[in-house]
């Protein structure tokens, strides 16, 4: 491992370097078989982009996201050349989540440092609720916030209707870009 890397030794799960979301993180991949686990705590549903930028001169990595019980989520390649690995996951449930940040090939891997930040927006409270089995159950006459980020995101709402009547349902400030169909 390189003496200069303080994240070292973190090439396991149990070893991961623990880090914030938010923050940014620089390392490096340094040597054969060299790799790089982080861990970060998820306490409520968001959604998460995790970018690894920096990549060295004629090196490619992969950055991949894995559960709080170690299975691969999500994964992308970043390299000097076609610019960073990043990909937009939704956390649903709460735990430790790891990203492994691994060479292409053996030989990729360099003593110039690249950088790890997990960017995350957890202001949909209702976040998760992509289906008829996750629907929010809403309240009548409540009104709610919700995002639809990222592209494809469904949000779905309950609306239990104790009496007959004309009801009125209004969603306001939605993007020219999202159809509301």
């Amino acid at each position: 491992f390189s003496s200069t890397d303080s994240n070292e030794c973190n090439n396991t799960f149990v070893t991961a370097t623990e880090i914030s979301l938010g923050e940014v993180v620089s390392s490096t991949l340094y040597g054969f078989f060299d790799v790089d686990y982080y861990a970060f705590q998820v306490d409520q549903p968001m959604v998460i982009r995790p970018l690894l930028s920096g990549v060295p001169d004629g090196e490619s990595y992969e950055l991949i996201l894995y559960d709080p019980v170690q299975d691969q989520i999500d994964s992308d390649f970043g390299n000097s050349l076609g610019g960073p690995a990043t990909f937009i996951s939704v956390i649903c449930e709460p735990g430790t989540y790891y990203l492994l940040v691994i060479g292409d090939d053996t030989d990729d891997w360099s003593p110039e440092p690249y950088e790890l930040t997990v960017f995350f927006n957890d202001d949909d409270a209702y976040e998760c609720n992509n289906s008829t089995n996750t629907a929010v159950a809403v309240n009548p006459c409540n009104q709610i916030q919700g995002n639809i980020w990222p592209e494809g995101d469904d949000d779905c709402y309950e609306l239990n209707i104790s009496a007959a009547g004309d009801y009125s349902i209004t969603v306001e400030n939605v993007a020219p870009s999202i159809n509301m169909n």
